[in-house]
């Protein structure tokens, strides 16, 4: 089972993922955000025009990886957030990265408006871009892509603590998390 954290910028997806990690649940596994990681080690590639295809590629590596055994994945962004970033940018949007926005079991969107932002951010390598117009078109993007895809997501609002306690509640409902926690009592 995977499940997809989105959102725009500074949302609380991986403070979210964070929290989520210290809950200590079996079989929950998550993955951390990848465009982060690769620009950070490579920000040259920022300008590359082929930057969404070595996203894609590392996401869908690291999502196969993670599901290929009976875990739960939980993803901080993922391939919706490389659609929605290309739409954002005008680049072209590959039949592959549709596709493979079906295979998220369940997506949720972190609500914007939970989360104060100035615009002012020392990890954002261009100080002359609008941040907050950035962050407001990104996440009218992320709900295009969305509803251009009839997919379904829920909104998750309110503090990390709010969020992590439905999140969590939903993810002990999945039958994968179910029946790990029924072969832990047979073994008891």
């Amino acid at each position: 089972m995977k499940i997809l954290l989105t959102g725009t910028i500074h949302v609380g997806k991986t403070a979210l993922l964070n929290a989520l990690e210290t809950a200590e649940l079996p079989n929950v596994l998550t993955i951390p955000e990848v465009a982060r990681e690769i620009l950070s080690k490579n920000p040259e590639l920022e300008k590359d025009p082929n930057l969404q295809d070595i996203l894609f590629t590392e996401q869908v590596r690291r999502e196969k990886v993670v599901t290929s055994n009976d875990s739960i994945a939980i993803c901080d962004r993922g391939v919706l957030d490389i659609v929605a970033h290309s739409k954002l940018f005008n680049h072209e949007i590959k039949p592959e990265w549709l596709q493979w926005l079906r295979t998220y079991d369940l997506t949720f969107l972190l609500n914007k408006d939970d989360v104060p932002f100035s615009g002012e951010n020392r990890a954002f390598s261009d100080p002359g871009r609008d941040w907050i117009q950035f962050r407001n078109t990104l996440d009218d993007n992320i709900k295009l892509v969305l509803t251009e895809n009839n997919l379904r997501y829920q909104q998750l609002s309110g503090s990390i603590e709010s969020r992590l306690s439905y999140l969590t509640s939903r993810i002990r409902e999945t039958p994968v998390l179910r029946e790990s926690y029924e072969r832990r009592v047979e073994r008891i």
